[in-house]
């Protein structure tokens, strides 16, 4: 049985730390009441070239972001 609280709840963060954690939150509360404030700054492997050669963001934190949050 999953406990769910009523909680808003904002977090800060980037890369694979923030992903868990918000895996991890989800369990405890409500999807809808959990905001996620995303870092897009990473350099390295594909993202870095991505941010180099196309000058765009890095989009992998921003997607294990919104899937750690996905129902």
């Amino acid at each position: 049985m999953k406990i769910k609280y009523k909680q808003k709840i904002v977090t800060f963060g980037g890369g694979t730390g923030h992903f868990h954690l918000l895996n991890g939150l989800r369990e405890l509360n409500e999807t809808s009441l959990i905001s996620a404030v995303v870092s897009c700054w990473d350099s390295g492997g594909s993202s870095g070239r991505l941010r180099t050669e196309l000058g765009v963001l890095p989009p992998g934190d921003i997607r294990r972001c919104l899937l750690a949050l996905g129902n």
